[in-house]
């Protein structure tokens, strides 16, 4: 049904590649690629299989045209079926449901959607940034719809306002934004070479972060400001890079990816 329940399997047999689908009262239709043809069958039961057209080159999408096929009213046509976010098409009694964007829930009154994932999982993907909803019983990616990335290498969240700060090491900067997209601004703008990793402290209100090529672990305000170099290291085999913070006890560690891999860490 179109709100996704009653799944089965219709046609399963001598499909090499199907494509393009589209139905019309008592049957379904498709294209096949390598076929290169038209088929129909009952549409509920997968039987009664015809070839209407064979031998057709460059075939893809199917569509039916025909006077009886007028849209009809809905449910949902009426102030979208009372959801707040989708409204989708389901057999009678209830004749439709309401439907969330992925990882959002539904809440109890089965119209409304909660504002936004309350657990989530963050993570850089190089010319973007991620999020898994931890509150769905299903683990799908969804890119934030930030400005165009470079190369995005590190990644977190403010606890307290959610923004999301991140560093793009071919841009050489360190930025931030909400989730939604706005309030862009560049953080950090100069003296970085590969600001491999990045923390927010959301307690103190501080960001840290590592620079490989410059051998060091540095912190600022969040806005960037107050800038200073906590640790530092003129050995060429020194490369700082993922940090954590450990907020009970009041501890920052880090890992070191230069000769001899470790983790350190610091009061």
């Amino acid at each position: 049904t179109l709100d996704g329940k009653h799944r089965t399997v219709l046609i399963n047999t001598d499909l090499p590649h199907p494509f393009g689908l589209a139905t019309f009262k008592d049957k379904i239709y498709w294209t096949d690629w390598v076929s290169a043809s038209i088929h129909m069958a009952n549409k509920d039961t997968g039987k009664d299989r015809a070839v209407l057209r064979s031998g057709v080159s460059g075939l893809m999408d199917v569509r039916i045209f025909h006077r009886n096929r007028q849209i009809q009213p809905s449910m949902c046509h009426a102030n979208n079926g009372g959801c707040s976010h989708l409204c989708l098409l389901a057999p009678p009694p209830t004749r439709h449901s309401c439907a969330c964007p992925i990882g959002i829930k539904l809440m109890d009154d089965g119209k409304t959607c909660v504002p936004g994932p309350t657990n989530s999982l963050i993570f850089a993907h190089r010319e973007d940034i991620r999020q898994i909803s931890l509150d769905v019983p299903y683990i799908v990616d969804v890119v934030l719809p930030l400005p165009e990335l470079k190369s995005a290498r590190a990644v977190d969240a403010d606890r307290k306002t959610g923004e999301i700060y991140w560093t793009d090491t071919d841009l050489d900067v360190i930025q931030k934004a909400t989730r939604d997209g706005h309030n862009i601004k560049v953080v950090v703008g100069d003296g970085l070479i590969a600001a491999d990793g990045i923390v927010v402290d959301s307690t103190g209100r501080k960001l840290y972060w590592t620079d490989g090529e410059r051998k060091s672990i540095e912190v600022a305000e969040l806005d960037g400001t107050n800038r200073k170099v906590l640790f530092w290291s003129n050995f060429d085999k020194v490369k700082p890079r993922a940090l954590a913070i450990h907020y009970h006890l009041g501890l920052l560690y880090w890992s070191d990816w230069g000769e001899t891999g470790r983790i350190e860490q610091a009061g």
